[in-house]
């Protein structure tokens, strides 16, 4: 086995309560739940109507070149927005992920 370091750089985040940590941190605080019932399609036929979707998300504010929305499906136009929302690696980002870790820190890894 050999040894790998992770490096974490920050977290962006496209959810159901919210887009960008600023809207899901309020959403939270609130106790607002992203379950509602379907949208993206008629859900009278389904045993359950009710689901977790990201309504309001514009893929073209976090994708570039636009053109690039022709070829990607909704789950890697949702990923591209969590890089996006991420910003450029930082220190600050770091101890948002850790909650509370200050150090810069580097994870290391096993894999079996």
């Amino acid at each position: 086995m050999s040894d790998r370091e992770v490096v974490l750089t920050g977290f962006g985040i496209v959810s159901p309560i919210g887009i960008g940590k600023d809207a899901c941190y309020e959403s939270l605080h609130n106790q607002q739940s992203g379950a509602a019932p379907v949208q993206a399609f008629d859900g009278s036929t389904s045993r359950c109507a009710i689901a977790a979707e990201v309504c309001g998300f514009e893929p073209k504010q976090y994708v570039r070149p636009r053109k690039s929305l022709k070829v990607m499906s909704r789950d890697i136009q949702l990923a591209f927005a969590t890089v996006r929302l991420n910003g450029p690696p930082s220190h600050q980002s770091i101890r948002h992920f850790f909650l509370g870790i200050t150090s810069r820190s580097v994870l290391k890894t096993r894999r079996t």
